[in-house]
């Protein structure tokens, strides 16, 4: 009678901790195979833009972190580890911005030696550099009229969009220069991607000490319904009543 008693609260709080954990185990079961294959789908090259995710991560806005970082078409763009990036589509080499000048119908991004072509809505149209004629050390932007104009160490250059070929030009007092400013230069970036994410939720530390505790938490649990599990199919086993024939 004794030990039936405790078959039956053993029975009864192995249920509830099956039911307390099973969705705790539901997500680290999720997320263990998103970080089992987090190269194959993207999650160690997606930047983290999720202003709510920056912000529990200590991080600026994601507008005010990536540097020298514009809207275009909805999305940012800007440079991260030395790549011009739109939204989550990574376009070309780009140390820092210098800086995006709009016509109606197109887009052009200029790197200290490079110039990239897009359509109002991101898609990319051609790009130059020193291959094709693009001096190194491009440092500032303008427009004069129709032309815009790019500034070097020793030289004012006029920007030809229908192939991107550059000429010098010579430039007037009045030309207003828009250089990159301190938060447009070539400093780091964080590369807080989803992969950290993924990392953090199923270790529990996205949510803090609490997080790490409850994982920590349903591990035992896990252990317990594993050995309560057991003993119980042995022990129902060793009581179930023999047939005779």
């Amino acid at each position: 009678m004794f030990k039936s008693h405790w078959r039956f609260v053993l029975l009864r709080w192995h249920r509830r901790i099956g039911v307390a954990v099973a969705l705790l185990l539901l997500l680290l079961a999720v997320t263990g195979i998103l970080l089992n294959h987090s190269h194959d789908i993207g999650l160690d090259r997606k930047p983290l833009e999720n202003r709510w995710l920056r912000a529990h991560y200590g991080l600026e806005s994601a507008g005010a972190a990536s540097v020298g970082k514009h809207e275009l078409a909805g999305r940012a763009l800007g440079v991260r580890d030395g790549q011009l990036w739109l939204g989550d589509e990574q376009l070309t080499d780009c140390a820092h911005l210098v800086g995006v000048m709009e016509t109606r119908e197109q887009v052009l991004v200029v790197c200290p030696d490079r110039l990239v072509l897009l359509t109002p809505d991101g898609q990319l149209i051609d790009q130059a550099d020193s291959l094709r004629g693009i001096p190194s050390g491009l440092s500032a932007v303008s427009s004069d009229g129709d032309t815009i104009l790019l500034k070097t160490a020793d030289s004012s250059l006029g920007v030809n969009l229908a192939d991107l070929t550059v000429h010098t030009m010579q430039t007037g007092p009045d030309v207003v220069w828009q250089e990159p400013s301190v938060t447009m230069s070539s400093a780091p970036v964080d590369a807080i991607t989803w992969e950290r994410v993924m990392l953090d939720l199923h270790s529990g530390r996205l949510f803090g000490s609490f997080g790490v505790w409850l994982v920590d938490l349903t591990g035992i649990a896990t252990i317990l319904l594993a050995l309560s599990g057991v003993w119980l199919f042995f022990r129902r086993r060793r009581v179930a009543p023999s047939h005779t024939h």
